[in-house]
């Protein structure tokens, strides 16, 4: 790394970058959305207080942003060969930050979240949560180190951890309510609806992840191949990589209109109703354009435009409010 130093204002727009600013502030959007949306319109109509506190909900958040945002440092830190191919444009590391640096930061934000995980988790009464930030930690360095090389297994792995996020949300709302017996058993008759909620977000955010890292891989082609890499579109070409993509949207669609049905039957039509306009019409026009698709522009817009109806399916959460 040469020896220039840079003005400060682009030394902060190198970390921020570094960090994923835009999707860490996604992130915590959808975990307000979901403790807005799902459970504070139950315990308000059961005239209960939330018994995830404001100061332990922002902590949480905070703990698991610092673990994300940590992962993403240490993707970059790894991927430095691919990404002087794939984005010289946006780099970072080795750049305006040095490897040094960047590796400290990932200890820092890694290390104090996985402790922020065990603090919070701790005051919701499950303390061992903690092991649930670490296990996530783990997987993202070994994703950034060896398995994002590896067929679907990278994929895979970082689907799981968007699950999983929406899981640990479910974990800390849970236990909260468990240590207030008489809110628990005011609640417990509204566990179906809240469980179909949570577990409906969590399989969108796996499938819709799962199709937006083969969407990334394809584009990302040319610079994987160089460096060893044996992701799908390398290993059996992009019009394969293609197809799995549309059994995924298919899968995703199929799946949906199940929840809409499910949501008809739990008298919440407006997120049912949301649902075609919001997702599937957008996965339809999604489909249209892989297909036409044929440049690393067209593909790195596909992938933002995937990241965009990942954003209309949060946003349908506000629906709820409605119903309850």
């Amino acid at each position: 790394m040469e020896n220039i130093k840079y003005p400060a204002k682009e030394v902060v727009k190198a970390w921020l970058r570094l960090i994923r600013i835009p999707n860490l502030i996604i992130l915590s959007l959808i975990y307000v959305m979901l403790h807005v949306g799902i459970y504070l319109p139950i315990f308000f109509s059961l005239g209960i207080s939330s018994p995830l506190n404001g100061w332990v909900f922002s902590a949480f958040i905070l703990s698991f942003l610092m673990v994300v945002a940590g992962g993403n440092i240490i993707n970059d830190y790894f991927d430095y060969q691919i990404d002087l191919i794939n984005r010289p444009s946006r780099l970072s590391i080795g750049k305006v930050i040095t490897f040094d640096q960047a590796f400290m930061a990932y200890l820092v934000l890694t290390l104090t979240g996985v402790v922020g995980g065990f603090i919070t988790g701790w005051f919701c009464g499950i303390y061992k949560v903690g092991f649930f930030y670490g296990f996530i930690a783990l997987l993202l360095y070994l994703y950034s180190e060896s398995f994002k090389k590896r067929l679907i297994i990278g994929n895979f792995i970082i689907a799981f951890c968007g699950s999983l996020s929406i899981v640990l949300l479910w974990l800390y709302e849970f236990f909260s309510l468990r240590n207030d017996a008489p809110s628990f058993i005011l609640v417990y008759p509204q566990f179906s609806k809240i469980n179909l909620l949570m577990g409906g977000y969590a399989l969108f955010a796996f499938l819709t992840t799962m199709i937006r890292e083969i969407l990334k891989d394809i584009e990302d082609i040319e610079g994987d191949q160089r460096q060893g890499c044996n992701t799908l579109p390398i290993a059996y070409g992009v019009n394969i990589s293609k197809r799995v993509v549309f059994v995924f949207v298919f899968l995703t669609t199929l799946i949906l209109v199940f929840c809409q049905i499910i949501c008809f039957t739990h008298q919440l039509k407006l997120i049912a109703i949301y649902i075609f306009p919001a997702i599937q019409l957008p996965l339809f026009v999604l489909i249209y354009r892989l297909i036409k698709a044929n440049s690393k522009n067209d593909f790195h817009s596909i992938s933002t435009f995937m990241k965009l109806i990942m954003v209309a399916g949060i946003l349908g959460i506000q629906l709820i409010n409605i119903h309850i």
